[in-house]
C-alpha cells in the first residue's frame, strides 16, 4: 500500500453551548402543490409567499385547500408541520417563484424549498430559467390555473429540490414534482456523495442552462490547482473564495489537491483542503513503501 502524504487546511471548530431549538411559527396559507415522495405540501400565503410543510399525509390536502399550522423551521428551509387545520377552500391565490422549466401551459418554479409545476390559462410566458414569476391562480374543481403570469426580473441562481434520478458522470439529473427531470451539468472534478434516489437540495448557476454550485449546502471536488492566490483558489472549473483563516501559501499551480468548499450567501468558500504528494515507493520500478509490513535490521544488510 503507498504511503501519502496529506497536508489539511482547516478552520479550527470553535467551541460554545449548543444552538437553541428552533421555535414553533404559524404558517397559514393556500395549497398550491403536494409530494407524496417527500411527504410535503406546499403553501402560498400573503404576497404570495411559499413555505413548504413536512406532514404525514399530504395526499389528503388538495389544492386550494387554505390551512393553518404550528411550524418548526428545519435546516433544508423547509417546515415540520404539526397541528395542521383546514380553513376552507380559497377561490384564487397568489404565487411568488423562480422559473426553473417552461413547455406549452406548464410552468416549473421553485420557492419555499420545494420545485413544483403550475399550469397556465394560456401558453407559458416566454420568461428563460431563472425568470423572477409571481402569478395569480383561480382554484376550480380542485385544479389550479394561472390567469395572470409577470415576469420581474432574472436571478443569477436557483436552489431546485428533488431526488436525484441519475448520473452519468457529467449530467445530473433531478427528478421534481412535475413530469420530466432537470438536468444540471457537474463541473469536471466535482465528485457526489449523494446518489440515485437521495433528497437533495442543488443550488445551480443560471446560464444557458444549470450548472451545478453545490449539493446541500457544499461541493467536493477533486484535480490540479488551476489558480491561487491568498483570496481565491480554483481547482478545475471550481472557484471558491478562501476566507482570511486559512493559509494558502505552500500550494501551488498544479499540485493535485481534494477540496471541500461550502456555499454562504450565494458564494463558495474553502472549507477543508487536502495536498496529496506522492512518496519514493511510487516512483517506476519501485516496489511500494507499506506502512503496515514489519522492519527488522536485517532488512538494510548489504551482500
Amino acid at each position: 500500500m503507498s504511503r501519502t502524504l496529506r497536508v489539511v487546511i482547516a478552520a479550527t471548530a470553535l467551541l460554545g453551548a449548543a444552538p437553541a431549538a428552533a421555535s414553533a411559527e404559524t404558517v397559514k396559507g393556500t395549497v398550491v402543490a403536494r409530494d407524496a415522495v417527500r411527504g410535503t405540501i406546499v403553501t402560498a400565503g400573503n404576497g404570495g409567499a411559499v413555505a413548504t410543510l413536512r406532514v404525514a399525509k399530504p395526499a389528503s390536502f388538495k389544492p386550494g385547500a387554505r390551512v393553518r399550522a404550528n411550524a418548526t423551521p428545519l435546516a433544508d428551509g423547509t417546515y415540520r408541520g404539526a397541528g395542521v387545520k383546514r380553513l376552507g377552500r380559497a377561490k384564487a391565490v397568489a404565487v411568488r417563484g423562480t422559473l426553473v422549466r417552461r413547455s406549452g401551459r406548464e410552468l416549473v418554479l421553485a420557492a419555499g424549498g420545494s420545485t413544483f409545476a403550475m399550469r397556465t390559462a394560456r401558453p407559458a410566458v416566454s420568461g428563460a430559467p431563472g425568470a423572477l414569476v409571481s402569478a395569480k391562480l383561480k382554484v376550480a374543481k380542485g385544479r389550479l390555473t394561472a390567469h395572470k403570469v409577470r415576469l420581474s426580473g432574472q436571478a443569477a441562481t436557483l436552489e431546485i429540490e428533488g431526488t436525484i434520478a441519475s448520473f452519468d458522470g457529467a449530467t445530473l439529473q433531478i427528478a421534481v414534482e412535475a413530469p420530466g427531470t432537470v438536468p444540471v451539468a457537474v463541473p469536471t472534478g466535482v465528485e457526489l456523495t449523494a446518489g440515485t434516489g437521495d433528497e437533495v437540495e442543488v443550488v445551480v448557476a443560471v446560464g444557458a442552462g444549470f450548472t451545478l454550485l453545490a449539493v446541500d449546502g457544499e461541493i467536493d471536488v477533486a484535480g490540479t490547482i488551476a489558480a491561487v492566490s491568498p483570496g481565491s483558489i480554483t481547482i478545475g472549473a471550481v472557484t471558491c473564495a478562501v476566507p482570511e483563516y486559512l493559509d494558502v501559501g505552500d500550494l501551488l499551480t498544479g499540485d493535485p489537491v481534494f477540496a471541500t468548499c461550502l456555499l454562504s450567501g450565494g458564494t463558495l468558500t474553502l472549507d477543508e483542503i487536502e495536498y496529496d504528494e506522492p512518496s519514493l515507493g511510487d516512483e517506476p520500478g519501485e516496489e511500494p513503501y507499506d506502512e503496515d509490513e514489519d522492519w527488522s535490521e536485517e532488512d538494510d544488510l548489504v551482500d
